[in-house]
């Protein structure tokens, strides 16, 4: 019996530990959203990212290899001015994105790069060296996310439904920091409501996840409500995630009662009731 539940346990850690996180850029654009800095992100291609307007990126590359500046999708690069043209070539490929093809021809320099677009103007520090290297880069928009999201959440801002205490359901139970748990959450048999603290500032509002059928974190439909999230369908596990990365918090909440591995009382773990 001990050595069944040891290795169920064992595997219920491993499965956490491995659990997916939220889209790399909308948790970075979410954590834009609270206050936090913005840094350099890798997406699922293998492209590196920077946040648009928070900083000039310096972007390292190496003598006779290419670097691929891609844009973003929609716009179209118009002028491009480099500080030192004779010793960095420079192509732009014209296509849905743009693409700013540089290459160095020597190591050991540096210069800047400007990139004027119909939708934005880039600016890019560049380096030359014999050795590992960036071989494609572009960019993020946190705050055009946020802008875009506010105006596709115009409903955002609801009202809560007409329940009653009858078809409640207050069955749910969570794990995670304090800091970051609802005060209640309940259900009416068609959406969610996660009472949020009265201590919680708007700008520390976090994402709700759920997750996809590819197993990776995604975002739900929710609007707000005073201190309520109220989220337009129901599933069996949410996730309050805060941050991105290492420094992220999150929250799971469950639906149903605990299972008895973490049942007990342990601290950062609570059921709610009426």
């Amino acid at each position: 019996m001990y050595t069944t539940r040891f290795l169920f346990l064992l595997a219920i850690t491993a499965s956490v530990a491995a659990a997916p996180r939220p889209d790399a850029v909308t948790a970075a654009a979410k954590a834009w959203e609270t206050g936090v800095k913005t840094k350099a992100i890798v997406d699922g291609d293998g492209v590196v990212r920077y946040p648009y307007g928070s900083y000039q990126p310096t972007v390292i590359a190496r003598p006779l290899h290419v670097v691929d500046v891609e844009m973003q999708p929609g716009e179209t690069v118009q002028e491009t001015a480099i500080g030192d043209s004779k010793r960095w070539l420079i192509n732009v490929i014209h296509n849905n994105p743009d693409h700013v093809i540089l290459k160095p021809t020597d190591e050991g320099l540096t210069t800047n790069l400007i990139i004027i677009t119909d939708q934005h103007t880039y600016g890019l520090r560049l380096v030359s060296r014999e050795a590992s290297y960036v071989p494609r880069i572009g960019w993020y928009y946190p705050q055009e996310a946020v802008k875009q999201w506010a105006k596709d959440g115009a409903a955002t801002v609801a009202k809560l439904p007409s329940v009653t205490a009858d078809n409640l359901n207050f069955g749910y139970w969570l794990e995670g920091p304090a800091a970051l748990r609802p005060v209640r959450v309940f259900d009416d048999g068609a959406h969610v409501y996660l009472q949020m603290p009265a201590t919680m500032k708007a700008g520390e509002a976090p994402a709700v996840f759920v997750k996809g059928t590819d197993g990776n974190d995604a975002l739900v439909n929710y609007r707000l409500s005073g201190q309520y999230y109220v989220i337009d369908k129901l599933a069996d596990t949410f996730s309050l995630v805060l941050g991105v990365g290492s420094e992220a918090q999150r929250v799971t909440l469950h639906k149903g009662d605990k299972p008895w591995y973490a049942a007990g009382g342990q601290q950062g773990n609570e059921r709610f009731d009426r």
